[in-house]
């Protein structure tokens, strides 16, 4: 992974890494549609906690793994937004 990959970016880097489409993901996770996946890879979205576990299987992620990954994002989203856009790069 990327030093600040993003949480989408992440996923969609497992996702592929795994040879599994956005369609068959989203499917397996309950969803009806790609779009779904799509929008959480994008960052338009973020994965519901409802299926995180599901999420963290199918993809083969620790949950350390995740943990930091999100712990670290939102560090970042809190400093860009108390400090400005200069904040979330330390």
């Amino acid at each position: 992974m990327k030093k600040n990959a993003s949480i989408g970016e992440f996923l969609k880097e497992r996702r592929m890494k795994k040879g599994i489409t956005q369609a068959d993901l989203s499917k397996t996770l309950g969803y009806s549609s790609a779009q779904f996946i799509s929008n959480i890879e994008r960052d338009t979205a973020r994965p519901p906690l409802k299926i995180l576990r599901t999420l963290m299987r199918v993809l083969e992620i620790g949950d350390k793994e995740m943990y930091d990954l999100i712990l670290t994002h939102s560090e970042m989203v809190l400093r860009k937004t108390i400090f400005g856009s200069k904040a979330a790069r330390r």
